[in-house]
This record gives C-alpha cells, sequence and structure tokens, in this order.
C-alpha cells in the first residue's frame, strides 16, 4: 500500500512539472486558498472555545456570587431567628419566676407551721445537755405549781443548773407569766387571806413583775371583805384585840378601811 503511495505522489510531480508555467501558478494560488481557509476555520473555532470558556467562566462566578448571597440570607436570618428565641427565653423565664413568687406567697399555713416545726425540732438537736435536761426540769415545775420567770430560773440553779442553761430553758418554753401570775395568786389566797395590795406585794416578791403581779390579782376571783374577815378571824385566834386595834391591823395589811370593818364586825365586834 506504501508502494502504490509512492507510485501516485510520483505521478502527480511529473504531471504538475509537465503543466505549463501559468498553470502551476494558478494550482499554487488555489492551494494557498485551500490552506489559508482551513487556517481561518481552525481560528473561528478556537474563539468559539474561547467564548464557551469565558461564559463558563461567567456563569460560574455569578452561581459563586448567588451562593454567597443565598448564604448571606441564611445568615440574616438565623440573627433574626436567635433574637427571637432570646425574647422567647427572657419572656419564659419572667413568667416561671412570677409563678414562683406568686406560689411562695400562695405557701400553705400548714407548712410554714411544719417547717417551724422543723426548725426547733433542728436546734433542739443541737443543744448541750445541760440545757436539755434544763428545760425537762422547768417544764416539769411548770406543770404543777405557778412560777414567774425569775422564780423558774432560781429554782433550776438551786437545783444545779447553770444560770445560762437555766435561763435558756425557762426562755425556751414560751411561757404566759400572766397567766401564771394568776395561778399564783389563787394558789396564796387557797393557804391564806391576803388584802389586794398584800397579794401585789407578794407576787412581786416572788419574781413577777408589778404588772404582772397585778394582772394576777386582779384576775383571781376574790372577793377582798371575805379576806378581811378571814384575816381577823386568824388574828383573834392568835391573841385578843380590841376593835379599833384589830381594824388598824387588818388597815396594815393592805386592806381599805371599809374592808377592815366588814372583817373586825364578822367576828363580833
Amino acid at each position: 500500500m506504501k508502494n502504490n503511495i509512492v507510485k501516485n505522489l510520483d505521478m502527480l510531480k511529473n504531471r504538475f512539472l509537465k503543466l505549463e508555467m501559468w498553470k502551476r501558478i494558478a494550482l499554487f494560488l488555489l492551494l494557498l486558498v485551500i490552506v489559508s481557509g482551513i487556517s481561518n476555520v481552525n481560528k473561528h473555532n478556537t474563539s468559539d472555545n474561547d467564548y464557551e470558556v469565558t461564559s463558563k467562566n461567567k456563569s460560574k462566578i455569578n452561581e459563586s456570587s448567588n451562593h454567597k448571597t443565598a448564604k448571606e440570607d441564611e445568615k440574616e436570618k438565623s440573627d433574626v431567628s436567635t433574637e427571637d428565641v432570646q425574647k422567647t427565653v427572657a419572656k419564659e423565664n419572667e413568667l416561671s419566676s412570677e409563678k414562683q413568687n406568686e406560689s411562695e406567697d400562695d405557701t400553705p399555713s400548714n407548712q410554714v407551721n411544719d417547717s417551724v416545726g422543723k426548725s426547733e425540732n433542728e436546734q433542739k438537736t443541737s443543744l448541750s445537755t445541760g440545757q436539755k435536761n434544763a428545760i425537762d426540769s422547768a417544764k416539769s415545775y411548770i406543770s404543777f405549781m405557778a412560777f414567774s420567770r425569775t422564780g423558774l430560773v432560781n429554782q433550776l440553779v438551786f437545783e444545779g443548773y447553770t444560770t445560762e442553761d437555766a435561763t435558756y430553758a425557762v426562755d425556751s418554753l414560751r411561757v404566759d407569766w400572766n397567766a401564771q401570775a394568776v395561778k399564783g395568786a389563787k394558789n396564796y389566797l387557797n393557804t391564806s387571806p391576803f388584802s389586794y395590795s398584800g397579794l401585789v406585794r407578794q407576787l412581786e416578791f416572788e419574781g413577777y413583775s408589778n404588772a404582772e403581779a397585778t394582772h394576777g390579782v386582779s384576775n383571781c376571783g376574790a372577793n377582798w371583805n371575805e379576806q378581811a374577815a378571814k384575816a381577823a378571824k386568824s388574828y383573834m385566834d392568835l391573841m385578843s384585840f380590841s376593835r379599833d386595834g384589830l381594824i388598824e391591823q387588818l388597815v396594815f395589811e393592805g386592806y381599805s378601811q371599809a374592808e377592815a370593818e366588814y372583817g373586825v364586825a364578822s367576828v363580833g365586834y
């Protein structure tokens, strides 16, 4: 096959050489035209390719720009969404705080009492042995006998407790000392006759304050005329008295003149 091509080329060469000069020139120009045409076609294809590449690049740039814009939009939406969430959370926290305050205001009284009871129990467990025993002794004394605050402290100290433990024990009982003064006044009247002022002085001597003693005597239910009669009889059982001497003795004990005369009259004067 290669030999055939060589032969054909030789034949074309011989024919070309046999042609006249002007025909050779014309053929040569024709070849130039053909070659030039092929070159222009290649350039056009190259230009089209460059245009296509440029278009693709522009498309990628536009896509990148659109992608960035989309990301920026998403970021703005995210920022807005985050701000809304923060506002919502803050509002919920505020509502929760208000509900908690309302719940604390509406705490039932029994829960408060339970809390106080627990506090007292916790306090008791932290007491010393001396304080615990002093409290028990104070409760025992106050359960069967009337005492003033000072009188009960002195009694516990007499029993051997320190002043500090005795004072702590008495103050921890939360005693109504006015009520104790009433009981004390009644107890004295059950053993001996007293005038109003004489019984007040006796309660003060036992450690009650003047206000407590006055309250006790005023609320003990005594009939002071009858107390004067009892006192007059007691004096007459001990020794002899004239009428005036007995009246004078009863007034000295704190009875009024009218009460003393009533008492003296009750014994036969």
